[in-house]
């Protein structure tokens, strides 16, 4: 996934202290219900999201302001239906129909007109997941299957068939390989199973609740080289599961012990990784209706962060910045759901306490293009949901970046080659991407560790066509460290 583009340093000037705003768009000003956004994704540093109105819509946001992504006359007019996108290679690739057609899935390059690449049927693909420069989605229609796109073969290739009703719970790329919690009609139920490309086989991972219930693996999230996810087991309840892709998936909690289970079956992105950390919702008790915050580091045993003396859990985790965000219920008040930002060390704090403006019901945070994104409600007595934008300064500051934040870039114009001078106060894996002035990458090196200290970064431009290009250069984390232009003769 490319990383965020801004196109002025100014924004990265040392600010003295924290400072935040909280923006809504009023997609939907005809309607209390508003335009329910959803489905935030990344494409080229900017937001694209559907809307979930009476007629559907796609837009796309730069943070600032919003504009329908493609022209209604083209692909929308009646409305798009469907909620997946995902980036392969260079391209996006999303659900959409046009009027009086069936479901479909669309290539946009982010400058010519979206194209109708896959076609299936009167059913919707979704869960969009980039393998080894694959597209690999879910189809339910009553058997249910999985099955991949490749780009440059312009091929369709079925991975699956389940069982039917399928019951998938998700897909996920890990170590090369694809896991896919479903029912295979094996007899074990809803269990992990792993999709080898190479081999081109489908195996059970484990049958976890050996028992003939499911164990129903949910929420399946890969942060430190592991694969992390919520299960079920008749002796234990719902708990969360650590595999390492080798050994058989290992319990981790027991927070809520005995059968009883911790974790809510429901819950959407009930786990986030913050710090070589997994973060997650738990009840200690099966009387006990509140939930509080962990933490668990692999090896330990998970531990207390904050209790929220909250009745739903702590759900839709995402890194901003330097600080992890996640929507929780109040602290004892029988209000709704809001969105919390937590540093690692303080505790949690509502960003209604540093904007001066609460949000009600928040969902599908996503942290794009130096920002965080968000559907929430603007007023409790209400359920105009819209999408809002949150903005840290300090977070665009980027700590890692020199007191002096000079950054040299020569020679410029250049004939073959650019060199790219910063100093980090701290090592940091970076990623160099060039754009042109379509917004569409002509270069991209990403993985590359730096040390503390002054680097010359060196961009290739000998191939590139005469013209003004964007250079940006981001951490792991998204979070832009230097952003510009420069001239290839």
């Amino acid at each position: 996934m490319q990383k965020a583009i801004l196109t002025a340093l100014a924004l990265f000037a040392g600010a003295a202290q924290a400072q935040y705003s909280l923006q809504m768009f009023n997609i939907e000003s005809s309607t209390t219900l508003g335009s329910k956004p959803f489905g935030y994704s990344e494409y080229i540093g900017k937001a694209y999201f559907y809307t979930d109105l009476t007629q559907e819509h796609l837009y796309v946001s730069d943070g600032i302001s919003y504009t329908p992504m493609v022209n209604p006359n083209q692909l929308t007019n009646d409305g798009m239906e469907g909620f997946s996108f995902c980036q392969v290679k260079e391209k996006l690739y999303f659900t959409a129909k046009k009027p009086g057609e069936f479901h479909k899935i669309y290539e946009f390059d982010g400058a010519n007109a979206p194209v109708a690449v896959v076609s299936t049927g009167n059913y919707v693909p979704s869960r969009f997941v980039d393998l080894k420069e694959k597209l690999y989605y879910i189809i339910e229609d009553g058997l249910s299957r999985v099955e991949y796109y490749d780009p440059i073969a312009k091929t369709t290739n079925l991975v699956t068939s389940m069982a039917m009703g399928g019951n998938v719970k998700g897909i996920i790329p890990f170590n090369d390989k694809l896991i896919i919690s479903c029912d295979m009609d094996q007899g074990a139920g809803v269990e992990l199973y792993r999709y080898d490309p190479q081999a081109g086989n489908v195996s059970l991972v484990a049958d976890i609740n050996s028992s003939m219930t499911s164990s129903t693996p949910q929420n399946l999230m890969v942060a430190n080289g592991k694969l992390y996810f919520i299960a079920h087991t008749d002796a234990y309840g719902r708990e969360l599961y650590e595999y390492d892709g080798t050994t058989a998936p290992v319990r981790v909690t027991d927070i809520n012990p005995g059968t009883g289970s911790s974790f809510d079956i429901n819950s959407q992105r009930m786990l986030g990784a913050f710090n070589n950390a997994i973060y997650f919702s738990a009840k200690s008790s099966s009387t006990n209706t509140a939930y509080a915050l962990y933490k668990y580091e692999s090896g330990g045993t998970p531990t207390l962060v904050h209790d929220f003396q909250a009745g739903n859990p702590a759900a839709w985790f995402e890194v901003y910045g330097k600080k992890l965000f996640f929507v929780s219920d109040s602290n004892n008040v029988a209000v709704e759901s809001t969105v919390y930002m937590y540093d690692g060390t303080n505790a949690p704090v509502s960003i209604a306490t540093v904007t001066g403006k609460a949000v009600y019901k928040p969902s599908d945070i996503k942290a794009i293009n130096g920002r965080l994104f968000f559907t929430a409600n603007e007023l409790l007595t209400n359920n105009n949901f819209e999408p809002f934008v949150f903005t840290d300064t300090i977070a665009l500051d980027v700590p890692e970046i020199s007191s002096d934040n000079r950054v040299a870039v020569y020679p410029n114009p250049a004939t073959s080659l650019v060199q790219i001078g910063l100093s980090l106060n701290e090592s940091a894996v970076l990623q160099v991407v060039l754009t042109d002035m379509f917004g569409r990458t002509v270069y991209s090196v990403a993985g590359m560790p730096y040390a503390r200290g002054s680097h010359q970064i060196t961009v290739p431009v000998q191939e590139l066509a005469a013209g003004v290009y964007v250079y940006t250069i981001a951490n792991e984390q998204g979070m832009v460290l230097a952003s510009g232009r420069l001239e290839k003769q």
